[in-house]
């Protein structure tokens, strides 16, 4: 217990460090903090020939964990969401409940400057990052997720891919229209490809413009394979 204390106040202010890094404008300061929180959380893990960052999500990192079961030529790097979390609030500090999962496109000049600036900081961010760990992918298990969205652009700044396993995608029937209308609203995906776990969402998204039919892929549910064996 006492161990378990002492690392969560490490990580406390290891996120302090991320917070002033970005209130300051300090992206190498702000990659040595996400550099200490990848070495915290994989201390075990080896660069391979290809390096994925992951944007930790309790039920995709089960997905994850049976994929990485099968497939030994992957390294994956958790990070925890808290740290693009905290810069994003930073960057729109005074503009947190303009903007949120569902109200994210605006033709307000001023937002959209701040979007500018903390896609530049993230690309500034991943740049350094890369060069640690040359990272061939980014993998969130959201697209929709607003604190995120710029580091879709910002991956492809660095020639990262940025793959989204939209967890999200066990839909009702009940629900298809309204999610359809949602998502009319979305613009466009800055990533590269958006996986289901089935045809219902995908069938969704190929209606809107969300992003191109080519990009998006049905792979199943790796840990409900699983538990259905067991």
């Amino acid at each position: 217990m006492i161990k378990e204390k002492i690392l969560l106040i490490f990580d406390k202010l290891n996120l302090l460090i991320t917070k002033v890094a970005a209130y300051f404008n300090y992206p190498f300061i702000c990659y040595l903090s996400i550099l200490i929180s990848l070495k915290r959380h994989n201390f075990f893990t080896k660069r391979k020939k290809k390096n994925i960052l992951v944007l930790y999500r309790s039920l995709g990192i089960f997905d994850l964990e049976k994929f990485n079961d099968i497939n030994q030529s992957h390294s994956l790097f958790i990070l925890p969401r808290f740290h693009l979390k905290i810069i994003f609030h930073i960057f729109f500090k005074d503009l947190n409940h303009s903007i949120n999962d569902n109200d994210y496109l605006t033709k307000n000049i001023h937002i959209e400057n701040k979007k500018k600036f903390y896609r530049d900081f993230l690309s500034k961010v991943l740049f350094y990052l890369n060069k640690k760990f040359n990272f061939s992918s980014i993998l969130s298990f959201n697209f929709r997720y607003y604190a995120e969205r710029e580091l879709h652009f910002a991956a492809k700044n660095n020639k990262i891919k940025f793959v989204c396993l939209h967890k999200e995608s066990l839909v009702f029937p009940g629900e298809i229209e309204p999610y359809y209308e949602l998502l009319k609203s979305y613009g466009k995906y800055g990533g590269d490809y958006i996986l289901f776990y089935n045809n219902d969402l995908k069938n969704i998204l190929s209606k809107t413009l969300v992003a191109s039919p080519k990009n998006l892929k049905v792979i199943g549910m790796p840990r409900a394979d699983y538990y259905f064996r067991k």
